[in-house]
């Protein structure tokens, strides 16, 4: 069995599991050890996964580490593991990377059995800014992801090549902060830069405050262009190339499917878009963000507001969309999500629950479905 189809069985038994996981013990026994397992790893074996790591940290003296995994008698990875359906105080996190900076150890993982999230030493940020480098959530993932995760199998395991990817996926991350900076607040070098052949020549001083909002408006056009051509930015940079390329006209309607008619999704490739209505195609990348979507264009048409919540529970229920990240009784959700409105939904589910509750919520608000489309490759 290839590795995307061990990543699908297991996915399946922990779904299956996560009723019956209310422990930082049981998190551990059914969830994060079988997917050491998968990694190629014998729990087994003492030499191979080590539970309750010592690491000297500093004055501290040892700190623990819930598991570290051996290759051949190597360090690969620390994991730190915190309960299935806890919020995450930033501690373990903490803990994880002071660790990976007191060894020679390059990576950490930290998990709740469910959401896997991997760190390198190479950041030099406090804990609580630093950020993964690769995350998967094995019940909403993708192929690519799996593929990054397979590089951490014991079979294919090679540090330096791990290293070179845990560097580049961090100037890539540090490349989008950046850009995505400079689309919502231009810096003056940056308007300096985008202007220069405006006023080459010219002795008029450059004033960057007059551009600044020329420059944001103008990145929110080319956002809107790129959306209008299915988030695919080459037709419209082609425009503007030195040697223009050859049009490209998106094929509308190729590919849409009406959400009425998805269904028995799990371990599909999640769509890579969707429409409401007449409205502008919004790009997506996983399960979680139909639900999302649906959620966040339903408030911002006014056919949901805070007075209508909770949706989806009763008194003792747990309701998928609320005012605040929690359900009546106060159990937390686990992986919330804020969508216009100050309106927060759960989306700790699967695939196939992800498209029934976007669909229980669209009909709740009498929405024809057959309107809402989504598009697959």
């Amino acid at each position: 069995m290839d590795f995307l189809n061990e990543v699908k069985k297991i996915s399946n038994q922990f779904s299956a599991r996560l009723n019956h996981i209310d422990s930082e013990e049981a998190t551990k026994n059914s969830l994060v050890l079988p997917f050491i397992q998968l990694l190629g790893y014998d729990i087994f074996d003492p030499t191979e996964v080590i539970p309750e790591f010592k690491v000297d940290v500093g004055t501290k003296g040892g700190e623990r580490v819930d598991y570290a995994l051996f290759n051949s008698g190597m360090p690969t990875l620390l994991v730190e593991c915190h309960s299935y359906g806890s919020s995450n105080s930033g501690a373990h996190l903490s803990q994880l990377i002071s660790c990976l900076k007191a060894t020679n150890i390059r990576f950490g993982m930290i998990t709740d059995g469910i959401s896997y999230s991997i760190y390198s030493d190479l950041d030099d940020q406090d804990a609580k800014e630093s950020m993964p480098f690769l995350e998967i959530h094995l019940l909403d993932y993708s192929e690519s992801q799996v593929n990054e995760l397979r590089l951490f199998t014991k079979s294919e395991f090679d540090k330096e090549e791990s290293v070179v990817e845990a560097y580049r996926r961090k100037f890539l991350s540090d490349i989008r902060i950046r850009i995505a900076r400079e689309l919502t607040d231009p810096t003056d070098d940056f308007i300096r830069l985008i202007m220069r052949p405006e006023i080459s020549g010219s002795s008029t001083k450059l004033d960057v405050n007059h551009f600044r909002p020329l420059i944001r408006e103008a990145f929110d056009e080319i956002v809107d262009d790129c959306r209008v051509s299915h988030s695919n930015p080459a037709p419209y940079f082609a425009e503007y190339a030195i040697k223009p390329a050859p049009a490209v006209k998106p094929t509308e309607l190729i590919n849409w499917t009406s959400i009425s008619q998805v269904s028995h999704v799990t371990h599909r490739d999640p769509p890579t878009a969707i429409k409401f209505e007449e409205s502008e195609s919004q790009q997506i990348d996983y399960w979680r963000e139909v639900l999302r979507e649906v959620t966040d264009w339903l408030v911002r048409t006014g056919r949901l507001s805070r007075n209508d919540l909770p949706i989806g529970g009763n008194g003792d229920g747990f309701p998928f969309v609320n005012s605040v990240p929690s359900s009546p009784n106060g159990a937390d959700y686990i992986y919330p999500r804020r969508v216009s409105g100050d309106i927060f939904i759960e989306t700790n589910y699967n695939a196939n629950n992800l498209i029934m509750y976007s669909k229980k919520l669209l009909a709740h608000h009498s929405i024809d479905l057959e309107k809402i489309r989504l598009r697959f490759g």
